[in-house]
């Protein structure tokens, strides 16, 4: 009897983990990753991963991702949904690389060579449920992949430096090509994963796939904000994480140039304690 109980509730498992899919990468959605880019030490710290639109490219429906980093320096990627299946898609050589693959089952090959799903489940992060797998290989190291998100480092979230990439394993190979990149949190609409505190649980990012919403950018220290955009505060962060907040409206020009010294800083506008974009500003006054 314990028995025939057990397979029931294994075939229920199986039914309800295999209709669990989800679309990944939604316009908005943002992922942030706390970077350390080999030499270049001045792009060290907290990167941002944003969804933009979807994009038709040799046919494909390609999800859009913007990688801003600290420098002044943006890549675009492009990724492809296949049913369970998520790609990299190169779109010069017009070739899909499989980075994730919720079909997988125990004991099965991951894309990450030398790796193996060691478990697979349907779990609550942050009170929403999510499939996840758990893979593991020869020496036992460990990293959780949750279906919408990806690779976010060891499954306690005991390790702040588990490399955890979103786009591209490469990205794990320090001092060899210069970068490694750790998870830190994801954001979509109402929803926030934040295992390590780092991002801010108090406001909702409702549209952080707006692009320009501030001019002239690099400026002076005198920049306007986008009419179309209606915002209240505006908070200007350096990259020591030290932030200021000024009361706007659109119609006025935001003058920093006596207050703040030149640099790089993220700047997020917020309307009734929702933050609606951030940007990568860079403050230059001999420019």
């Amino acid at each position: 009897m314990i028995k025939s109980f057990s397979i029931l509730v294994y075939l229920i498992f199986i039914v309800s983990y295999s209709k669990a899919q989800v679309t990944w990468f939604n316009k908005g959605q943002e992922f942030k990753y706390y970077v350390q880019a080999g030499w270049g030490l001045d792009d060290y710290g907290i990167h941002n991963y944003i969804v933009g639109e979807d994009t038709i490219i040799n046919g494909l429906t390609l999800k859009k991702i913007i990688h801003y980093h600290i420098i002044n320096y943006q890549d675009i990627y492009y990724l492809y949904q296949e049913n369970d299946k998520i790609y990299n898609y190169n779109t010069y050589f017009k070739k899909k690389t499989l980075i994730y693959d919720f079909s997988l089952k125990v004991g099965d090959s991951t894309s990450l060579k030398g790796y193996i799903v060691k478990s697979i489940g349907i779990d609550k992060f942050n009170g929403k449920d999510f499939r996840y797998q758990i893979w593991t290989n020869v020496t036992n190291d460990e990293s959780l992949v949750i279906e919408g998100i990806g690779m976010v480092g060891s499954p306690d979230f005991n390790n702040l430096y588990s490399c955890s990439p979103l786009i591209s394993y490469y990205g794990c190979t320090g001092f060899v090509d210069g970068y490694d990149y750790f998870f830190r949190c994801f954001s979509d609409g109402n929803y926030m994963f934040d295992p390590f505190n780092t991002c801010t649980n108090s406001s909702i990012i409702l549209n952080s796939s707006i692009e320009n919403a501030i001019y002239p950018n690099p400026n002076l220290g005198i920049f306007s904000i986008d009419k179309n955009i209606d915002i209240d505060i505006l908070e200007i962060r350096n990259l020591l994480g030290n932030t200021k907040k000024i009361v706007v409206n659109n119609n006025e020009k935001i003058d920093l140039k006596d207050t703040f010294p030149d640099g790089i800083y993220f700047v997020s506008g917020y309307k009734e304690q929702n933050r609606i974009f951030v940007e990568k500003m860079i403050l230059n006054k001999s420019y």
